[in-house]
């Protein structure tokens, strides 16, 4: 994971917010849409976290708080 997470970081870190949230805003409505395109039984899997579903929500808001926020410097909860 943490390979991945700094690969994100090299590729993305010097975009500018807006340019991120303009990313964010188009690609929202295909993951929605994958989603709901996904049989039921990706759902209902074993081998998911114990807050499942929030492992799947949660974890773009836990970005938000805690990298988004940051960058801007308002801190973060988490």
């Amino acid at each position: 994971m943490n390979a991945i997470n700094h690969l994100v970081f090299v590729r993305r870190h010097r975009r500018p917010p807006r340019a991120v949230v303009a990313w964010h805003r188009d690609v929202h409505p295909e993951v929605l849409r994958a989603l709901s395109l996904a049989p039921a039984a990706t759902f209902a899997r074993r081998g998911r976290s114990a807050a499942w579903p929030a492992d799947l929500d949660g974890h773009s808001a836990a970005h938000r708080r805690k990298d988004i926020e940051g960058a801007l410097g308002r801190g973060s909860d988490i």
